[in-house]
């Protein structure tokens, strides 16, 4: 587990962690349904690329939820001043696009962004795991970000950098699952490929500004 002693400005604790809010502006959470509604749209052509949300059927809640942690986390590289070669924001989601993903200082990252029900914990507790919501890890930096479930996106509710993981970090920490696959505790069966890994097993979210800063 990561313990960070000083509470640093701008930061969030729970039990022991300290988390990042990022900076969520009040047309974010406008500018997220158009993007997630787009995502949906193209999704569902014929021949266009399936993500894990469309294969599923999920709504296009799920694609706006990913579009608003994506969003959230660009404010914050505009703020650190940094050169943003590319981002996951386009006109056009009928086909993955080659490093579909931010790319800044020469790093690729994806960005997993994850909003639990309302009656969930925010901040979220150290235990709670977070996936990739995939079978296959992306060679790149993925940052896990939380979105409070209190507030629905229209009202840009707060987001927070729970952390970020190498792809090894992942193969060493995490845990693969697959469809009939029943969880440790037995309370349920998993329904898919996925890697997930505990919020307490990543690395430190104030740790991510100076490896993006770094060539």
């Amino acid at each position: 587990m990561t313990n960070i002693n000083a509470i640093i400005k701008g930061g969030c604790a729970e039990d022991g962690l300290v988390f990042f809010e990022l900076p969520c502006h009040p047309q974010d959470g406008a500018t997220a349904w158009h993007l997630g509604n787009l995502v949906h749209i193209h999704s569902q052509r014929l021949g266009a690329h399936n993500t894990p949300s469309a294969e599923h059927g999920n709504e296009i809640l799920a694609h706006a939820k990913g579009k608003y942690g994506e969003i959230a986390f660009h404010n914050w590289l505009i703020t650190l001043g940094l050169v943003i070669s590319h981002t996951p924001f386009r006109d056009d989601y009928t086909q993955k696009v080659g490093d579909d993903d931010f790319i800044v200082n020469g790093h690729r990252l994806e960005i997993k962004s994850k909003m639990r029900t309302d009656a969930s914990s925010f901040p979220p507790k150290p235990y709670y795991n977070v996936n990739l919501g995939k079978k296959g890890i992306e060679e790149a930096i993925h940052v896990f970000v939380e979105i409070s479930g209190r507030d629905p996106l229209d009202r840009a509710p707060p987001a927070l950098i729970v952390g970020w993981a190498t792809p090894d970090l992942i193969r060493k920490k995490g845990e693969q699952t697959w469809p009939g696959k029943l969880s440790d505790n037995g309370r349920f069966t998993f329904k898919r490929h996925d890697w997930d890994i505990a919020i307490s097993d990543l690395f430190d979210p104030f740790s991510l500004s100076s490896i993006l800063k770094a060539a």
